[in-house]
């Protein structure tokens, strides 16, 4: 299971649905840009050490992962923008490659 900034927020204050994913996922995946952002909302707020604290146990378990970027990325972003050029989309957020085709059909077409 990939995870987002969004996800994380919501493990974290303890909503169910999230820590359910947490709990029945064999592998949590979390994308380096979302540690990034994360240490970034981290570092303008005024629990630093306490939110850092939380991640860093987390990122501690056995089954989490830090995805981070190669070449590769570069390589998968570029099919995947061509893809969305061809079918006149775009993409609408970096990391995830959600594609827009038209009037409101949204399509996630991968993470990286």
């Amino acid at each position: 299971m990939i995870i987002d900034t969004n996800v994380y927020s919501a493990i974290d204050m303890g909503v169910q649905s999230a820590t359910d994913i947490l709990d029945n996922a064999a592998e949590l995946l979390i994308p380096l840009p979302v540690v990034a952002e994360l240490r970034f909302g981290f570092v303008r707020g005024s629990r630093r050490a306490e939110n850092e604290s939380r991640l860093q146990t987390l990122l501690s378990q056995p089954n989490v992962q830090v995805l981070c970027p190669t070449l590769q990325t570069s390589v998968i972003y570029a099919e995947l923008q061509l893809i969305c050029v061809q079918k006149r989309a775009r993409i609408v957020a970096k990391r995830h490659m959600d594609c827009r085709f038209g009037q409101g059909d949204w399509r996630h077409i991968g993470d990286f």
